[in-house]
């Protein structure tokens, strides 16, 4: 489970999640006990058309471990899909209160991602108490009509008690109660679980509170986890109202999922381990349950989501190879089965070229074609990027091009993207630390073929102690186009 971070990224391709820039950097403990940090993000195609997307993550040499589990698959149009992407520091890497930045591209649309390697506490945190403010003006053509502003809580609690964590999740904002999530970890044996209970409210696309605002049970999720001699067990088990979702379409569908819920049963089973000559290969089984599809209330989406059928029929199998190493060359591969579907495949190759840049070639295969897409990543710091994505048949897509300037301790970097039309966007952005705080302002135009001013936006986030504050303002031609503010204490 993780928080929603929005950021807009001009194009038919949406990258959203922690550690992107307004959002502070995201947090990575040194040498977690509990192994890699599993993070979520939605790549969202707001396109008339479908799309594949094929994600490459790679940050500075000798920092950070980065692997997307996810190394193709295909987004139709106005629909969302979800990463999951585990990451981990190596040793003798950074130390603890550096900031990493890794590039992430995929079909010609690139983020940063900050991560900031933090020390595990001694003593888990009680928790914490967030408190944001966001405004938001409604423009015509000419001025400001009005204001729309919101003032959200969001109060995060862990207890542990002879071994057992409990948890709870609470979030309020003016209409009352948003979600409610409760949750209880523990190890048994060789059993890790988490079972986790999920209340929300119904809101629309407009965040307006419908049927009632009251909370109502949506979901319950039980994760298993085990070795069995070296042999990774990942089990997810998922009781869900199949017609509760997120935003609404209007109130009478509601007032439906609330008052006439439909609870639906899936599972997602994964294994992951070796084989004797060292060959790493995990797989992925969907029953009546798909890892890829967003499951979301509001402020937070969840990996997995159940079908909406009563029988629990086969949605997805998955195996993934790699990566392996022959030469200098790492190769990973993946074949995907989905009934009614054709078999999906994914060949992944990356090599260093002259000892310079990182290069890596995807492609991804189908009945219907390849498409294919280069990336070149500088090799000490990947602030430098170009990446070229080809249709499947072979014809230009698309085109990234990123480079940064340093000038100690400021950054200025410039993202270029075109199409087969010309350019699409064009934007610079400045990171400047300051003390313990971080300034964070970009300039973007955007347009088809064409490119006009679009957007100013600046963001300043800073850690005192235990208090973390992040601000956020943007502007566009029309003058203000939001503004938000949060604090959060822990403790």
């Amino acid at each position: 489970m993780a928080v929603v971070v929005p950021i807009l990224v001009y194009g038919d391709l949406v990258i959203s999640g922690p550690g992107i820039s307004p959002a502070p950097p995201l947090r990575l403990n040194s040498n977690p006990p509990d192994g890699p940090q599993t993070v979520l993000y939605t790549l969202e195609n707001d396109g008339a058309a479908g799309i594949t997307m094929m994600p490459n993550l790679q940050c500075p040499a000798d920092t950070v471990k980065a692997f997307p589990l996810i190394l193709s698959s295909e987004i139709p149009a106005h629909s969302s899909r979800l990463l999951e992407i585990r990451f981990a520091d190596r040793p003798g890497g950074p130390a603890a209160g550096d900031t990493v930045e890794c590039f992430l591209t995929s079909n010609s649309t690139g983020v940063a991602i900050f991560i900031r390697l933090v020390t595990p506490a001694a003593q888990p945190p009680l928790g914490s108490l967030s408190l944001s403010a966001s405004m938001s003006p409604q423009t015509s053509s000419q001025e400001a009509s009005f204001i729309e502003s919101d003032i959200e809580a969001n109060l995060k609690l862990n207890l542990t008690l002879g071994g057992v964590t409990l948890g709870g999740d609470l979030g309020w904002g003016f209409t009352g109660p948003e979600f409610a999530i409760f949750n209880l970890s523990t190890f048994l044996g060789i059993f890790d679980i988490f079972d986790q209970f999920v209340f929300a409210a119904p809101f629309d696309v407009n965040g307006v509170s419908l049927a009632g605002g009251a909370l109502s049970f949506v979901k319950k999720r039980v994760r298993l986890r085990f070795d069995l001699l070296g042999l990774k067990v990942d089990n997810l088990a998922i009781l869900e109202n199949s017609k509760f979702t997120n935003p609404f379409a209007n109130n009478a569908q509601a007032l439906d999922a609330v008052q006439t819920p439909t609870y639906r049963f899936g599972d997602i089973l994964q294994l992951n381990g070796q084989t004797a000559s060292g060959l790493p290969l995990r797989m992925l089984i969907g029953i009546c349950a798909d890892p890829a599809q967003a499951n979301l209330i509001k402020k937070r989406f969840f990996s997995g989501r159940v079908c909406d059928s009563k029988a629990l029929n086969f949605t997805v199998s998955r195996l993934t190879v790699g990566p392996l190493s022959l030469g200098a060359v790492q190769i990973s591969s993946s074949m995907e089965f989905r009934p009614g579907a054709p078999l999906r495949g994914v060949l992944s190759l990356g090599t260093t070229l002259l000892g310079l840049v990182n290069a890596f070639t995807t492609a991804s295969f189908d009945p219907q074609g390849i498409a294919l897409q280069f990336t070149l990543l500088s090799l000490a710091q990947p602030a430098q990027a170009l990446s070229i994505s080809l249709t499947d048949k072979l014809s230009l897509s698309g085109i990234l091009l990123r480079f940064s300037v340093n000038v100690a301790p400021s950054r200025l970097s410039f993202l270029l993207r075109g199409s087969p039309n010309g350019l699409d966007e064009v934007s610079a952005t400045l990171l400047l630390p300051l003390g313990s705080g971080r300034l964070f302002a970009t300039l973007s135009l955007t347009g088809a073929g064409t490119v006009s001013l679009s957007q100013l936006s600046i963001n300043w986030n800073q850690e005192l102690g235990r208090l973390r504050t992040n601000a956020n303002v943007a502007f566009s031609l029309h003058g203000l186009q939001q503004a938000q503010v949060n604090f959060t204490l822990i403790l």
